[in-house]
């Protein structure tokens, strides 16, 4: 996805045509870190082996990743509807 179309969906108009900023893309370079930090510390205290580690920090990952996306999607219908 471009940083155009990124902005695309982050930035709308409401009715009365002002610009609606529901989150600044530079949050967005928060993600990556936090997201890599929450999955190894959440997978190194199931497993104590590397590999088990990385595996389970690597389903973490997926998982919270499709769950923000979802709760993304959701809140941008509703913001859509009103």
């Amino acid at each position: 996805m471009t940083l155009s179309a990124l902005k695309s969906i982050i930035h709308h108009r409401d009715q009365a045509g002002q610009n609606m900023l529901s989150i600044s893309p530079t949050y967005m370079l928060y993600y990556l870190p936090l997201i890599v930090t929450v999955a190894l510390v959440f997978g190194a205290t199931r497993h104590e082996n590397t590999t088990l580690v990385l595996n389970h920090a690597w389903q973490t990952a997926k998982w919270i990743t499709g769950f923000m996306g979802v709760i993304f999607v959701v809140l941008y219908i509703i913001g859509l509807l009103t």
